[in-house]
């Protein structure tokens, strides 16, 4: 009978993104026993193509010939109702996206007994152990620093192999060129939002559009070694850090202002399957000096 071969629930529908007139059709059509194929409904009720095409996939819906249960059942769901005419692409992302981001530094091993110790990074919490990098050769990093050691008249600014100050104080800021046995570049962590699945990341949000579409907003790591600007075709930056912990509200975040801008419907948030780590080993093999911001 048509009560037990077919479960039309309009409740579910309705979430599925069926209107109520569509859902009274079908209702109407299995209730006097018409034909739910497409040329029937076509012929008989004269209902347009298109129209007929979307009551029997909700029909397939509703018989459990199309099952919804999982992220990538909704994506081809939407796709199907929503994504027939007009697709999200990269440049519905937002263009305003950040191309430029700092290099930092952590500083450690510079003699204690010397006044430019102050610079030693491990002396200040974790948050203010880093200076900003405007230089990096291969044998040396200037930062900049509002640290001043207090030097004796005529005092030399500099000690040999290790460090010298090569200008100011200007408005109270120095530039200090370190040799990079002393000092360390960092890494960077960015807010990425792709069309395209990440293999690692240090945490993802996993957004499906209303017409289907999955974005990935996901936290990825620019390596010290990378240049100031940051730039891909098929991404956007939505933010950047440098702490470990700053990384999950930033990814939140970015995640919501994406998720209302292309009229998301569901969201899943994704574990890291990688560390974000601020110095590589390979800029850290010396234990005696070894940089922290733990």
């Amino acid at each position: 009978t048509y009560n037990n071969q077919f479960d039309l629930d309009p409740i579910m529908l309705r979430y599925l993104g069926f209107s109520d007139e569509e859902i009274a059709v079908l209702s109407n059509i299995v209730a006097s026993g018409g034909k739910t194929t497409v040329n029937y409904m076509v012929n008989c009720y004269g209902i347009p193509y298109e129209q007929a095409k979307k009551l029997k996939y909700m029909y397939d819906i509703c018989t459990g010939k199309v099952i919804i249960n999982s992220e990538d059942d909704l994506s081809k769901h939407l796709r199907k109702m929503f994504g027939r005419h007009q697709r999200i692409g990269i440049q519905n992302l937002s263009s305003r996206f950040i191309d430029e981001i700092p290099r930092t530094a952590l500083i450690a091993g510079i003699p204690k007994d010397s006044p430019f110790a102050i610079w030693n990074s491990i002396n200040y919490p974790p948050f203010e152990r880093m200076y900003t990098v405007i230089n990096a050769t291969a044998s040396n990093v200037t930062i900049e620093t509002n640290r001043i050691p207090v030097l004796r008249y005529k005092q030399d600014k500099f000690i040999d192999g290790v460090l010298k100050i090569v200008d100011g104080p200007k408005d109270g800021i120095l530039q200090v060129e370190i040799n990079k046995e002393y000092c360390k570049l960092c890494n960077r962590f960015v807010i990425v939002a792709s069309l395209r699945k990440p293999e690692f990341h240090h945490g993802m949000v996993e957004i499906i559009c209303i017409e289907g579409t999955k974005v990935y907003v996901f936290a990825d790591t620019i390596s010290s070694k990378k240049y100031l600007r940051y730039g891909n075709n098929s991404q956007r930056v939505y933010d950047y850090g440098f702490f470990p912990t700053e990384i999950r509200s930033k990814l939140m975040a970015s995640a919501s202002k994406i998720y209302k801008s292309l009229c998301g419907v569901y969201a899943n948030l994704i574990a890291a399957n990688t560390d974000f780590v601020v110095i590589s080993k390979d800029d850290n093999k010396d234990e005696n000096q070894e940089i922290s911001v733990e």
